[in-house]
């Protein structure tokens, strides 16, 4: 595999499974089309064909654990999935306790809602808070992007050709590494930050 080849499955995975505010069903959905939404969206992100992006069982394990709130007569709305996409990004770096924690900021406010304009405002302001995350995550796709390719470079200079086989194991056994490091610091550094600023002290 060459470094072009590396570089086109970062950007099948940053910019072909995004989900905008708009593609997410107006429509309450039940269970079994949430699942199918979910797993058909974000298909590239599967390791093998046979996993699964969430299950049923994720789902009541969320609500159980109060990271989305209960569905309303067996369906699930605009709300819920939006809550369900942002799981999805966090669940493979943080602990259930985490995204609950950093997420309750927001479910809170679903549980307050009392009248139908104050569940406008809350859908109002996940919108907001959604979109964001969506415009903020391509410039961070470009920078992770540019960051790679940089990698990639330092990593060739250390392993100049020669025996191809050889010399391309230990490459990406270096590269992989690196890849693990960063994402390592930026998990340490996200749980810092929730400790700080989302736990009860």
């Amino acid at each position: 595999m060459n470094d072009k080849d590396i570089l086109k499955i970062l950007s099948n995975i940053c910019f072909d499974e995004q989900i905008y505010y708009n593609d997410i069903p107006n429509i309450d959905l039940y269970m079994d089309q949430v699942t199918t939404f979910m797993n058909d969206h974000f298909k590239k992100y599967k390791r093998n064909e046979k996993d699964n992006i969430v299950t049923k069982t994720m789902i009541n394990n969320y609500t159980k654990n109060k990271i989305i709130p209960p569905s309303h007569k067996k369906k699930y709305s605009k709300n819920h999935i939006v809550l369900l996409l942002l799981t999805f990004h966090l669940k493979n770096i943080l602990s259930i306790n985490d995204i609950k924690a950093l997420l309750n900021a927001v479910t809170k406010k679903y549980d307050e809602t009392k009248s139908e304009n104050s569940l406008d405002l809350f859908s109002n302001e996940l919108e907001k808070l959604y979109n964001s995350f969506i415009d903020l995550e391509k410039v961070i796709f470009k920078d992770l992007t540019e960051n790679i390719t940089k990698t990639l470079e330092n990593v060739n200079k250390n392993f100049p050709n020669g025996d191809i086989n050889d010399n391309e194991k230990k490459k990406m056994l270096v590269f992989i590494s690196l890849l693990i490091t960063q994402a390592n610091t930026q998990k340490f550094l996200a749980e810092k930050l929730i400790d700080d600023y989302f736990k009860d002290k």
